[in-house]
């Protein structure tokens, strides 16, 4: 199947600058502060298939990471702002370990999954937080088509893996509700039914 244009809106990135001096930006620190609070501003105000970059300059305690990441993901997670997804950059490859604490913690604390799209230089997205091993292979299925210029439906990823539609179908829904998917289009194949096309937040 031919790629769909995905409808998505890109933000310009919520940025954390380099810190004077180096060190570890925690929690507490006001730059954390006013990054949660303008993730969390962005996430009520943006209309739906609208995409926000987190840019982290600078590495960040597991608690930062926590207080910025949290209330953000367990909102989309939870279904209270479908449509929103959140990625994150981190160009100085410094905080992919504190951030998968902090979001497996925060997981397990609000019985919540908690997943977020992450981006290094020179690598593709990947996912890091509460994943399990089918989020993860529907999304690297999703992600490597994607690069060739083609969506995913059910049915791809079903002959991908020797699964069924059904079951395929399910995972599909389970990782766009997680934020790390966005269905871009439908369509009612001659066999009947509803099939749902996707494309990957990168």
């Amino acid at each position: 199947m031919n790629a769909t244009p995905p409808l998505l809106t890109h933000l310009s990135p919520l940025t954390i600058p380099a810190r004077d001096g180096g060190g570890v930006y925690r929690s507490e620190d006001e730059e954390v502060q006013r990054l949660a609070g303008d993730l969390a501003t962005w996430l009520e105000e943006a209309e739906p298939q609208t995409v926000v970059r987190v840019r982290l300059n600078a590495p960040l305690s597991a608690s930062a990471h926590a207080r910025v990441l949290g209330p953000a993901l367990r909102k989309i997670a939870s279904g209270r702002r479908p449509g929103r997804y959140v990625v994150v950059e981190d160009p100085s490859r410094e905080n992919d370990y504190d951030a998968e604490a902090a979001l497996e913690k925060e997981s397990r604390t609000h019985k919540l999954k908690l997943v977020c799209v992450w981006r290094e230089p020179n690598q593709p997205a990947r996912l890091i937080g509460a994943v399990d091993a089918a989020v993860d292979e529907t999304y690297i299925l999703a992600r490597d088509r994607w690069t060739q210029g083609e969506s995913t439906t059910a049915r791809d990823l079903a002959e991908a893996i020797g699964a069924s539609i059904q079951s395929a179908s399910n995972r599909m829904a389970k990782a766009a509700q997680l934020g790390v998917l966005c269905q871009v289009d439908e369509s009612s194949p001659e066999s009947g039914g509803v099939q749902r096309v996707f494309v990957p937040i990168e």
